[in-house]
């Protein structure tokens, strides 16, 4: 895969909801009103603390896989792959 300056997820709901039964039918994704995304070369907590300090929709923080998912809908945030220690020290 060639270096793109900015990555957004191309998986859809139904490839995600193969691996995960976590994946809701009708996500933020389905709607288009949420991104995973990475930038290289920038770190994934950078991004994360970024999207935080917006202080608008979900901030989701996926550090296995590299990634932050940002969406529109009510202000939250998770960490999938975090022990809730580490989650909220981050």
């Amino acid at each position: 895969m060639a270096s793109r300056p900015f990555e957004a997820s191309e998986q859809t709901n139904e490839y995600l909801r193969a691996r995960s039964a976590g994946v809701a039918k009708n996500s933020q994704h389905m709607q288009a009103h949420a991104i995973d995304i990475r930038i290289p070369g920038v770190d994934t907590l950078t991004l994360r603390n970024a999207a935080l300090a917006l202080g608008r929709g979900g901030v989701g923080y996926y550090p296995r896989s590299r990634s932050v998912h940002v969406d529109t809908g009510r202000v939250r945030t998770w960490c999938y792959g975090c022990s809730s220690s580490r989650a909220s020290a981050e």
